[in-house]
């Protein structure tokens, strides 16, 4: 019996035992399984999806819900402070009140605006009011249909008295230093209108634009040609002066391969914008139906260049288009400063002028002349021909290519009329320091001129400057 109970005690020492040490070996994390050590879910999912060997698949863990999160507040996207009112709703301006000018009588409907400024008197804004305003018995603060004009500030004008415009008198040498009145508007009627020339540049170095009309004799020299699309076109070749109102002057080296061919020469007068119409005057543009010469033109070295183009019918001369006086045999230009107009180029690499240009020059004496020209390539063996004078000399102020043929004018100190020194011949370079511009001299051949010209018309004294000698001594 003894022995039965002390076996019972064995036994539950050993089960207490058993216990004991279990319960501690719980207790210790390193003896926990090896898939617990590291927690990988997606690991873990793949394991559970095979399962242990022999046995079920363990049981998923406790799905854990995380505390629900209250949504947020909804904002109002145009944030107020709460202790500001909402911000007031902004309409777009209206439009002005229509106010009307003349307000009603006082019982009565407002009156309506009446036009009684009857002709010949006029309804125009105040400040153009030159002639006075026609006189009423108004008050200075009545109405404006008490003023005889419906507009808020326009008044009744006296219109201007009639005036009859003076006929032109044509007289050599007049240069004009404003733009002529504009009477109306109108259109050449040659066909084609404009001049083909190279294209213009505003690399201008020398001269200015003219007004229009400044110089009335110059004169454009055209060739009628074909264009590449077959129209009839005008190709510009050198200037010229209007001399009488049926003749031409020009330099001989422009129009000397024309003499059996000048059927297509034009000579254009009141020229002066050469790629617009739009001008206070028309043109006139005359055919030719002579060209002359001078007998002693030398091609080779430019002596005695000079030709006179006979027209085919006079022009009509007017503000914008008039004739230059020619010098006497006898004048001398050197010392005087002049004039050489053009729609050539301005220095030798430019390009040609829409716009009628003009420079302003010396004339210098022919030995220093000479002199200046021994300087160039010409070699100091050069002899400058008398027939020639020249002009120039200045830095960048020069005749050049494409003035051939154009007029050199000095100003007559005693009558203040223009008078043709020389015509545009040749020259070294364009607007070079000390290298002047040549140019066959007017007076030099003014008998030649006189003869020519008086084989075709009358020649009255009026187309020669005062100090040039009567006609008749030129036969």
């Amino acid at each position: 019996m003894q022995t039965h109970a002390l076996f019972n005690l064995l036994v539950l020492l050993a089960l207490g035992t058993l216990s004991a040490a279990r319960e501690k070996r719980q207790a210790d994390p390193r003896n926990d399984p090896p898939f617990q050590v590291r927690w990988n879910a997606d690991l873990m999912e793949s394991r559970w999806a095979r399962g242990p060997r022999g046995g079920a698949p363990p049981r998923a863990p406790t799905q854990v819900n995380p505390p629900p999160v209250p949504p947020p507040p909804q904002v109002n996207p145009l944030f107020v402070p709460p202790s500001l009112p909402p911000p007031p709703q902004v309409n777009p301006p209206s439009a002005p009140p229509q106010v009307n000018p003349f307000p009603p009588a006082p019982g009565g409907r407002p009156p309506q605006p009446e036009n009684t400024c009857n002709p010949p008197n006029r309804c125009v804004p105040a400040q153009q009011c030159k002639e006075g305003v026609v006189a009423a018995n108004r008050q200075p603060n009545a109405p404006p249909s008490a003023r005889g004009c419906p507009g808020l500030t326009d008044v009744c004008c006296r219109d201007p008295p009639a005036t009859t415009p003076k006929p032109y008198v044509p007289h050599c040498g007049k240069r004009k230093d404003s733009a002529p009145p504009t009477t109306q508007k109108l259109t050449s009627p040659s066909n084609p209108p404009v001049i083909t020339v190279p294209l213009a540049s505003d690399d201008a170095t020398s001269g200015s634009e003219s007004q229009f009309g400044e110089f009335p004799w110059m004169t454009a020299i055209l060739h009628e040609e074909p264009s590449a699309q077959g129209r009839l076109q005008y190709v510009y070749l050198c200037g010229g002066s209007l001399i009488h109102p049926q003749a031409v002057l020009t330099a001989a080296h422009c129009v000397h391969n024309y003499l059996s061919d000048y059927k297509g020469l034009r000579a254009r007068f009141g020229e002066w914008d050469t790629q617009n119409e739009d001008e206070p005057l028309p043109h006139q543009d005359r055919k030719i139906s002579k060209v002359v010469i001078h007998e002693a033109f030398n091609q080779r070295v430019m002596f005695n260049d000079y030709a006179v183009l006979i027209l085919d019918s006079p022009v009509k001369q007017d503000d914008h288009i008039d004739t230059v006086c020619l010098p006497g045999p006898r004048t001398n230009f050197a010392g005087r400063r002049c004039y050489v107009t053009g729609w050539g180029k301005t220095k030798k690499e430019g390009h040609y002028h829409d716009v009628l240009k003009k420079i302003d020059l010396p004339v210098v004496e022919q030995a220093w002349c000479q002199e200046s020209l021994r300087k160039t390539r010409l070699s100091r063996f050069f002899i400058l021909h008398p027939n020639f004078l020249c002009a120039g000399g200045e830095l960048g102020k020069d005749a050049c290519k494409g003035d051939g043929g154009s007029p050199l004018v000095c100003r007559d100190p005693a009558t203040n009329h223009y008078v043709q020194a020389g015509i545009v011949s040749w020259g070294i370079g364009c607007g070079e320091q000390n290298i002047p511009g040549v140019y066959a001299d007017v007076a030099k051949a003014s008998a030649w001129i006189n003869e020519v010209v008086s084989k075709h018309f009358a020649y009255p004294r009026r187309y020669w400057s005062e100090e040039a000698p009567d006609p008749e001594r030129f036969y």
